[in-house]
């Protein structure tokens, strides 16, 4: 793990990249099982997805913090 959210309650960018940068969100099957466990998240846990991109190689996302995050 290259970073760390500090902030959790705060809306943050964050950036989801494959090994080698691998074309995996090619696949129609993988992009349905990011997209379910995104809504799994946003209906279950309340996590607040304000915008995100699939791109064949990597998901950009900004979000806040669950109601359950602790913070550092």
């Amino acid at each position: 793990m290259r970073y760390k959210v500090l902030n959790q309650k705060g809306l943050n960018y964050i950036t989801i990249t494959m090994i080698d940068w691998i074309d995996l969100f090619t696949r129609k099957a993988i992009c349905e099982i990011v997209m379910t466990n995104l809504a799994y998240c946003r209906k279950e846990k309340e996590l607040k997805i304000f915008a995100y991109v699939l791109m064949s190689s990597h998901l950009h996302y900004f979000r806040t913090g669950l109601p359950h995050d602790k913070g550092h």
